[in-house]
């Protein structure tokens, strides 16, 4: 009977599940007027609220909708966000406070050195954006910031290891390379040179870590 409850269980992880997620998210998307509702209702601005000060310039690479650049504003020297989308850039743009400015930038193909002289940057945000990096630990040695502000979806969840034990796809995203435990994330930052503070989940059960140059 074991056996059966687990087959059921197969079968809706892998073909019944992710269409019903699909379905909440086009449907959330269109209720919101094509802004995705996760964007509003996150709240992984707290822990990028809690780690920066009035000396920092702040890099957000990838940066959205810059919710939180523009969260963390009141609290930092500038704020740069870089993204490659112009529909994201045109919200970005909207309320924008002072202190920011916002790049259209393909993140991969973004001169960090250049960068780096122009904006005198010396942290750099990274929500959300290592799992989707082919060569994270080449990346981090790219941009060389001084500190991280590292957020990234975690496999240390009953789900994801629920999935695993029935070896199902486990991740909660197809473009995503990886998804984190805190044992990986401490390797590959230690690979690119960086010592990480102790690591803890947030209240949606992401990572989050500040990563200091060595």
């Amino acid at each position: 009977m074991t056996e059966l409850y687990k087959t059921i269980l197969k079968i809706y992880l892998q073909h019944i599940l992710p269409h019903l997620e699909w379905f909440l998210d086009r449907l959330s998307i269109r209720a919101y007027g094509g802004l995705h509702p996760k964007n509003n209702y996150n709240f992984r601005s707290e822990f990028f609220l809690q780690n920066v000060s009035k000396e920092e310039v702040v890099l957000d690479i990838a940066c959205g909708t810059g919710k939180i650049l523009k969260t963390i504003a009141p609290k930092i020297k500038k704020g740069i966000g870089l993204d490659y989308d112009p529909k994201n850039i045109t919200l970005c743009n909207g309320d924008k406070p002072a202190e920011l400015e916002f790049k259209q930038v393909d993140i991969f193909a973004a001169d960090y050195a250049s960068l780096k002289e122009e904006t005198q940057y010396t942290t750099v945000i990274l929500s959300h954006i290592l799992e989707h990096i082919k060569d994270p630990v080449g990346f981090l040695k790219l941009v060389n910031a001084p500190k991280l502000l590292i957020c990234v979806p975690s496999q240390e969840n009953w789900r994801a290891q629920l999935k695993k034990s029935l070896n199902l796809p486990y991740m909660s995203d197809k473009t995503h390379f990886r998804e984190y435990t805190r044992d990986m994330l401490n390797e590959e930052l230690r690979t690119a040179g960086y010592i990480a503070s102790p690591m803890s989940f947030n209240s949606e059960g992401e990572i989050t870590c500040v990563g200091i140059k060595q």
